[in-house]
């Protein structure tokens, strides 16, 4: 997917990985139509936040991508902030026995080493991302530094 979304790309990009929080837990206890309900949720945000700035795809189960140049860096980061207000709106209009939408996300970029490879910075963002929902206390979208 990233060949299609960044060929040859020789400007520096930005890339984000989201994975769903919980989400075996919201169809097993909640069931699968629930499910399919919370990932559609899911993708309506990703989609109203980023469509705009950015790629945005799924990369598999409950994981998630968003990719975009690096000069489009503050917006992402502000998307980031949106993303917590649209989850927890729909949280409250659509309350679950012990489950919420929420996301663990990491990110990476290669401004600072342009010729650092696309794959690189994916396989970055996925390993942050993984460390971000291992250490997560809370089920809320942690703010990124800006």
């Amino acid at each position: 997917m990233l060949c299609y979304v960044c060929p040859q790309n020789k400007n520096p990009v930005i890339i984000f990985n989201f994975d769903l929080d919980s989400f075996k837990q919201i169809n097993d206890t909640q069931g699968h139509h629930v499910g399919d309900e919370v990932l559609n949720a899911f993708v309506d945000i990703l989609k109203r936040v980023f469509s705009q700035s950015a790629f945005v795809g799924r990369t598999g189960g409950d994981e998630f991508i968003v990719v975009a140049d690096y000069e489009k860096k503050q917006d992402i980061l502000q998307g980031i902030k949106q993303m917590q207000f649209y989850m927890n709106e729909y949280n409250t209009k659509h309350p679950m026995d012990n489950c919420k939408l929420s996301a663990s996300y990491g990110w990476s970029d290669n401004h600072d080493q342009n010729d650092l490879n696309i794959w690189k910075v994916y396989e970055m963002a996925d390993q942050r991302m993984y460390q971000s929902k291992i250490s997560k206390k809370t089920k809320t979208l942690p703010q990124p530094d800006t």
